[in-house]
């Protein structure tokens, strides 16, 4: 039995980015296009500035 991980990296439009990774169980793609199905479309248009309005 295999494990994977995943890992995703964030970019802004001025330049900022951050990565981070996790355990993805057996299927780190099928993941990945869930994360960025979910994660990508909350992120859009937020200013980078406010951290406390993110979470």
């Amino acid at each position: 039995m295999s494990f994977e991980f995943l890992v995703l990296k964030f970019e802004t439009d001025e330049g900022l980015s951050c990565e981070t990774f996790g355990f993805a169980g057996r299927s780190s793609l099928a993941i990945g296009e869930v994360s960025s199905q979910m994660i990508k479309p909350f992120f859009i248009g937020r200013d980078t500035r406010y951290r406390e309005k993110l979470a």
